[in-house]
């Protein structure tokens, strides 16, 4: 295969998806599709809850998957064809088939309910992973590119001392493998892959070896040192551009599309080089006669996820699942991450099988149909109280918002108020000020409401950076550099970050963002009184 080619692909069949119509698969990828843990990404819906505000919100995971690596493909191809070639350069002849790997099993280490469950099992996580002192010069990576001292440590032996899977975990991701995320979806990705027959088939079908199998892994977590990376993490990549497109569509609402071909026809590969490195001049760019199709796709980002994805009542139902899940955690009726990872030590892969949507669903109603349930002993081996030694939640408030997710019966708005602000200026809302624990214990004992149905939310997004369905009030403290940033490459050559070029609208924009802070509460008579509370203390 000379470096003028792209790589040949044979695919054995077509699957028809109603976003990229058909999408071919070579047979280490039918033989994927057809693993039981790739099925069980049908399971999943793709925006958890939302369905309950959008009747259309169906899809799922699989679906999803299925068109990351569709449009991963295109972008390699691009890549390949035009920008590789034209440099002289070649890649290896099986990138092709590692970025779509790594694009259809992207997902392939999703919670129930997609982002809604991960985040208490992160939170969690992390929290026990910070209970010890760390080791003597244990460091943190906690801004990409830099390290910082760290606040916890494995040395939380007891939970993870001769587990395989976690060691696994650990090692493969550096140098990310020090921010306590281990339980991120995409890292228990790569235990779900090579402790399962996934493994297998990807190395019995002759043209993957270990190393390479360890190489679509860390593409997955965005460990991996190349450009193969930057088609699934990066402002523009394949992840992004199919739920956009996707959730547009299920959704019924326009503000998510863009022109994909257009982005993708003016995409191009700078590789760093010693000179340039340190100036963001490498990884992807676009041509400037792409600037306003990418433009015009952030801007859509913005637009989807303002409209669909902060949709105010969709909100409320995402709070009382992670509440439910979280209190339900703490009692060890749902499992950790630790508990997922001895399931994979012990080779059960059956048993998480079953975890998926149906699970949470099924929880919610063995607990909601025999209320004792919730008091009775854990089902799983690490229950957690965290920090307090205390339940977070009482069990007659799980079990009442358990009712109310069931029955699809929303929570009240209190307040809520949005605003567009500069990133260095403090918050202009005075709800922002009534989100902490002095003022909540005060605004409660004066409406004469329990603490727990004083419920707030808090979205702080920056305009341009929207992350693929960042979790509300998310515990993971990454900070992207600003060699991370879309770049375009002028007709001289040159290339210039977008949010510097005078001539874009992003520029206005990239110094800004979204606060969107909300109250929510059980019923009318609560909403009343704490209006009334809350009035007092703005006015």
């Amino acid at each position: 295969m000379s470096s003028a080619d792209v790589q040949e692909l044979d695919f054995v069949k077509n699957i028809f998806d109603n976003v990229h119509g058909f999408i071919p698969l070579t047979q280490v990828e039918c033989d994927i599709v057809n693993h039981d843990l790739f099925q069980r990404l049908r399971n999943i819906k793709q925006l958890g809850l939302l369905e309950y505000v959008f009747p259309g919100a169906i899809h799922n995971r699989f679906n999803h998957s299925l068109g990351v690596m569709h449009i991963a493909d295109k972008m390699v191809v691009t890549l390949q064809e035009k920008n590789l070639q034209k440099k002289g350069r070649s890649i290896p002849s099986d990138t092709r088939q590692i970025i779509r790997l790594a694009a259809l099993l992207h997902d392939i280490g999703h919670y129930p309910l997609s982002h809604i469950i991960e985040v208490p099992v992160r939170k969690d996580a992390k929290a026990r992973f910070h209970q010890l002192p760390p080791p003597e010069g244990h460091l943190e990576v906690k801004i990409l590119g830099e390290k910082t001292e760290s606040e916890g440590s494995e040395q939380i032996a007891p939970l993870v001392a001769g587990s395989s899977s976690h060691t696994l975990n650990h090692q493969l991701h550096k140098p990310i493998n020090d921010s306590l995320d281990y339980a991120h979806h995409e890292r228990m990705a790569s235990i779900v892959i090579n402790k399962s027959g996934i493994r297998d088939i990807l190395l019995d079908s002759g043209e993957l070896d270990q190393e390479q199998v360890d190489d679509i892994c860390r593409i997955i977590a965005g460990s991996y040192s190349g450009f193969e990376t930057a088609i699934i993490h990066s402002e523009l990549d394949a992840d992004r551009f199919d739920y956009l497109l996707r959730d547009s569509k299920q959704t019924g609402v326009i503000y998510g599309l863009f022109d994909l071909d257009q982005i993708i026809r003016r995409l191009e590969y700078l590789e760093p080089t010693t000179s340039d490195l340190d100036e963001g001049t490498s990884g992807l760019c676009v041509d400037y006669r792409g600037q306003k199709a990418v433009e015009d796709y952030l801007l859509a980002r913005y637009f989807l996820y303002s409209t669909v994805i902060y949709q105010k009542t969709s909100i409320g139902f995402h709070h009382m699942a992670n509440i439910v899940y979280e209190g339900l955690l703490e009692r060890g009726h749902v499992p950790s991450y630790f508990d997922l990872i001895e399931i994979f030590d012990k080779g059960d892969i059956g048993h998480y099988m079953k975890f998926d949507d149906s699970f949470f669903w099924e929880t919610l109603k063995a607990i909601t149909s025999d209320p004792e349930k919730i008091e009775e002993e854990s089902k799983y081996q690490y229950p957690s109280t965290l920090d307090t030694g205390e339940y977070r939640y009482s069990s007659d408030f799980i079990i009442e918002c358990s009712k109310r997710l069931l029955m699809r019966r929303p929570l009240k708005l209190v307040k809520e108020e949005q605003a567009i602000v500069q990133k260095s200026s403090s918050t202009s809302s005075g709800l922002a000020h009534l989100h902490y624990g002095p003022a909540i214990e005060t605004i409660c004992r004066e409406a004469d409401i329990p603490k727990e149905w004083y419920i707030t939310s808090k979205v702080e997004q920056d305009i341009t950076e929207l992350s693929p369905f960042a979790p509300l009030d998310d515990i993971d403290s990454y900070i992207r550099l600003r060699s991370d940033s879309i770049k375009i490459k002028k007709p001289d050559s040159s290339t210039i970050f977008l949010i510097d070029d005078p001539a874009s609208i992003v520029r206005i924009l990239s110094d800004k963002q979204l606060n969107i802070f909300a109250v929510y509460t059980k019923d009318e008579d609560y909403k009343e009184r704490l209006c009334e509370v809350i009035d007092n203390c703005q006015s």
